[in-house]
């Protein structure tokens, strides 16, 4: 008698602790979906003790969106501008002997100034200095490059100081430090769709090609 209420009394212990482990499951499973539902349908009400969760809000992804489109069109023109002073200043005495050498070497002739496409295919006169003669044939031509190369505008042009002048170029706002190198201005006529958006940022001093090239 004894053990038969003992084995009842168990039964309804066990089946009491199992009836209130179902309860709590679905209580608990109604507070998470109820809680995802809330989440659904007003995301922006949702308070979370998560830091992401308060990073990722409307007000800071139009905070990063507006400072992303103003980097472009106002900080790197900003940095440019500064940087390039900052260089002409440090390396005019290199910029001065190298116009002393060039003005005996291509007898006065010192600086090389060639239309270009830059941005948004505006034209602009790139400034370097030159590296190479113009001395002609008897007909009038161009002698090939390798005869019009004099032995300063080679080293000049070895060690890139014929790329300094250009800093001019991004003081005016018409260069960057780094982008696509601005061609001929005869390209313009050739390039596909594709092709054309190199003009949707300011041509560069180095670039790509420059970095992988030969």
């Amino acid at each position: 008698m004894v053990t038969l209420r003992f084995f009842v009394s168990t039964k309804r212990q066990t089946i009491t602790e199992s009836a209130r482990g179902i309860h709590l499951s679905i209580g608990i499973t109604h507070s998470q979906n109820r809680h995802r539902q809330t989440w659904n349908v007003e995301p922006a009400t949702q308070q979370s003790s998560h830091p992401a969760d308060h990073y990722y809000s409307p007000e800071n992804e139009y905070f990063c969106q507006k400072c992303y489109s103003l980097y472009p069109s106002f900080f790197k023109p900003l940095l440019d501008k500064v940087f390039a002073l900052l260089l002409l200043i440090v390396s005019s005495p290199l910029m001065l002997v190298a116009i002393v050498a060039l003005a005996f070497a291509n007898r006065g002739k010192v600086w090389f100034i060639q239309p270009r496409p830059g941005f948004r295919e505006k034209i602009f006169k790139v400034i370097k200095f030159k590296t190479m003669t113009d001395e002609r044939d008897a007909h009038g031509r161009l002698l090939p490059d390798e005869k019009r190369l004099t032995p300063v505008g080679r080293f000049i042009r070895k060690t890139s100081i014929d790329e300094l002048p250009q800093l001019f170029n991004v003081l005016k706002g018409e260069m960057s430090f780094v982008g696509p190198r601005p061609l001929l201005v005869e390209y313009l006529l050739l390039y596909n769709a594709v092709q054309k958006r190199r003009h949707e940022v300011r041509p560069g001093i180095t670039g790509w090609a420059q970095v992988n090239g030969p």
